[in-house]
């Protein structure tokens, strides 16, 4: 097996890193693009399954508009999260955290990536037969990809903390 340089490979995680946030914008594109009627069945799918696994009856419209309205914006969420934790990803494979504020700086560049994604996703959706451009949908995107990047910075943490901890152990048993 051939020698392959350290160099070699943190170029091979930037392009896998770049790759990987060019695959799931476009697939936030693909998604953004069907029509009103595809995109609800796409959630009615998921509005099924959660009537059947919570016992909730056609008998309540009310709850039913509800429960729709809460699929799709979790989807949002959920696309907007891993947006955020694939957008960190990638700027840290670019520019290493050791000057002061790195990982801030991390955190308020993959957010600021990803709100304006969400505000060009929105107005794509504009154009599109039945969907709408909303502010709420850039806002819980928005949200949901500092929460993305906020749940690794906390694990890196936590991590970090942990492995502290286990050190200090260690030099202590060893004394």
């Amino acid at each position: 097996m051939p020698h392959v340089s350290k160099n070699n490979r943190k170029n091979v995680w930037k392009i896998i890193s770049v790759l990987l946030v060019i695959v799931w914008m476009v697939m936030i594109f693909v998604m953004s693009n069907f029509p009103a009627e595809v995109s609800d069945k796409q959630s009615g799918v998921v509005v099924e399954l959660t009537k059947k696994i919570f016992n909730i009856s056609a008998e309540q419209p009310e709850l039913l508009d509800n429960l729709t309205t809460i699929v799709r914006k979790c989807g949002h969420a959920f696309e907007y999260f891993v947006l955020g934790v694939l957008l960190l990803n990638m700027l840290r494979q670019f520019w290493p955290a050791k000057r002061k504020g790195g990982w801030a700086r991390y955190w308020y560049l993959a957010v600021v990536g990803a709100s304006i994604y969400a505000v060009t996703d929105e107005v794509h959706q504009a154009f599109v037969s039945g969907r709408s451009c909303e502010l709420r949908d850039i806002i819980i995107d928005t949200l949901a990809a500092g929460a993305g990047v906020g749940v690794v910075m906390l694990i890196r943490r936590w991590r970090k903390a942990f492995s502290n901890r286990e050190d200090k152990q260690l030099i202590d048993g060893a004394a």
